[in-house]
């Protein structure tokens, strides 16, 4: 059995300082990741059920978690609520690559909730990896992503998403 969900609109700045505050229009709201039925796309992907993965669409880091955005709403995902984070590099060696981020929420025996969020490889993906481990501390970001906030490539690639959502459940169900 398998979840639905969209996978656009999912892409970081390299900024990554900007407090909520800055932002010119609507007002910051506080996190609601788990509140309403999760919007669906035409660009979906299955990701396995006990891998339960909320999108964070124009997310960008701040020192007090991810703003992103659900139409003209804000909201915060704040550091505290984040138990790890994972980045990889999933595409094609030769094709489209991104660097994705999932940061655990929830990891109860084989089920896990993350939300996710993605950035292009090179600086941009640098500085949300940065801000992601200063955001929650060294310890508990996965080694592949103190490897790209240190230099710049992740240690983990897989081809597709379905392949990262089982390889970062296992890692995540083994860590905590």
């Amino acid at each position: 059995m398998a979840d639905t969900v969209s996978v656009r609109g999912t892409a970081a700045t390299p900024g990554g300082d900007a407090k909520p505050e800055d932002f010119s229009a609507g007002q910051l709201r506080p996190d609601a990741v788990f509140r309403g039925p999760i919007e669906v796309s035409r660009d979906q992907v299955r990701v396995p059920s006990r891998y339960r993965v909320h999108l964070l669409p124009d997310a960008k880091p701040t020192e007090r978690g991810i703003v992103y955005r659900r139409g003209e709403d804000r909201f915060l995902l704040a550091w505290s609520r984040v138990e790890h984070a994972i980045a990889a590099e999933v595409g094609e060696p030769e094709g489209v690559r991104t660097i994705v981020f999932d940061l655990a929420l929830e990891v109860s025996g084989a089920e896990c909730v993350v939300c996710r969020l993605d950035a292009e490889p090179g600086d941009e993906a640098i500085a949300v990896a940065r801000a992601i481990q200063l955001g929650i501390g060294r310890e508990r970001c996965s080694a592949s992503l103190r490897a790209l906030a240190a230099e710049g490539l992740p240690t983990r690639c897989y081809t597709d998403l379905e392949t990262l959502s089982e390889a970062n459940l296992e890692t995540l169900r083994f860590r905590l």
